[in-house]
């Protein structure tokens, strides 16, 4: 029932809603033991909002979202053992970073994904709001966002070698 997303099959729709209150936040109990839907639910949280930071570890960036008490205890259900949390707070909109050493199979799955996944920074060059900027403003920004990614490989590679769980 949120008026910023629509769907237009009312069958889909009515099954959909079945995993959420009245008031939006998603439902505990639709994945007691059913994995597929845990492993589902947590690759369309890959899809939309996921990426591969380096080798086993991904991160998921929820953005004004319940989803984030959901996805914790998910990761750990099933089987990460390292997870690193990040929250944004005084940022608009306040996002919250879930870096984790994924499974085996979760990188099965993200891996079948992957192809259809949009490479977040190549849609951020496109943008027309880069397209507009003067060629050495255009430069420096992609210059910093680089160099913001590669600070957080080294603080996550740093992070997760230190195996203190």
């Amino acid at each position: 029932n949120d008026i910023q997303s629509e769907l237009n099959n009312p069958q889909l729709a009515q099954h959909f809603n079945t995993f959420y209150t009245d008031d939006g936040h998603l439902i505990d109990e639709n994945f007691d033991k059913d994995e597929s839907r845990k492993y589902s639910f947590l690759l369309g949280l890959y899809i939309r909002y996921g990426e591969r930071v380096y080798d086993d570890v991904y991160k998921i960036r929820i953005i004004n979202s319940s989803k984030d008490k959901i996805l914790y205890p998910l990761l750990k259900d099933l089987g990460c053992n390292k997870i690193y949390y990040k929250m944004l707070r005084n940022f608009i909109p306040v996002s919250e970073y879930f870096y984790f050493e994924a499974t085996p199979i979760m990188i099965k799955y993200f891996k079948k994904v992957d192809s259809i996944k949009a490479d977040d920074l190549n849609v951020f060059v496109q943008h027309p709001f880069l397209k507009n900027l003067r060629e050495e403003d255009r430069k420096e920004m992609e210059r910093v966002m680089m160099e913001n990614k590669e600070k957080e490989m080294q603080m996550l590679k740093n992070w997760f070698s230190a195996n203190e769980f």
